[in-house]
């Protein structure tokens, strides 16, 4: 038997073995990379839309009714959320459940839909459902956390957050757990429109 044969066949079979570890660690980087920037691009997109309903919170609202209840994961406000759309002040609602049904059907098990339902467009009730894992909203007077629904006339400002994570795994960790790419998104956001008019 010739031990330079046996000797270049082991070190060639690890030299192989490290190069297929290697390859399949840069395509779960790629892979994870490229699911990151698409929940990034996601998240972006809905706080958008999320602020700029917001910001819009009692615009034109003579009537002084911002907001319908203060829970932390259904946002009713009130507003003229689109100039010049023939609409004028309307109702919009962000809400998450996690109820069964409002599960979203992908291979991530966290993802719940986000309903936006409000003007769109020429369409004062459109309904938009976005996929995201966590949802809340935190309403303030100043500095102060307000807990009540008696206090709806003294919000100041809200805060709201979420998470988007991809809808298919990247890889999975040391558990046998799927590992899902995530974006983070969180904003308080002072309502000029409530102040001005107080």
């Amino acid at each position: 038997m010739n031990v330079g044969l046996v000797t270049s066949s082991i070190v060639g079979g690890i030299l192989l073995l490290s190069i297929i570890s290697y390859n399949v660690f840069i395509q779960e980087k790629g892979s994870e990379s490229t699911l990151t920037s698409v929940v990034k691009t996601q998240a972006d997109d809905i706080g958008q839309l999320l602020s700029s309903d917001l910001t819009r919170i009692g615009y034109l609202n003579s009537n002084g009714v911002n907001f319908t209840g203060m829970d932390q994961q259904n946002l009713i406000i009130h507003g003229d959320f689109i100039d010049n759309d023939g609409v004028g002040v309307s109702t919009v609602q962000w809400q998450w459940s996690t109820s069964i049904g409002n599960q979203v059907t992908s291979t991530n098990p966290n993802d719940f839909y986000l309903t936006r339902t409000g003007p769109n467009g020429s369409n004062p009730n459109a309904t938009m459902t976005f996929p995201v894992s966590h949802f809340q909203v935190r309403y303030y007077q100043g500095t102060s956390s307000l807990d009540s629904a008696i206090m709806v006339s003294n919000i100041t400002s809200v805060e709201v957050e979420f998470i988007v994570e991809s809808e298919e795994p990247y890889g999975t960790n040391a558990s046998g757990d799927n590992l899902y790419a995530r974006s983070f998104w969180k904003r308080r956001l002072f309502l000029t429109n409530i102040l001005e008019y107080q």
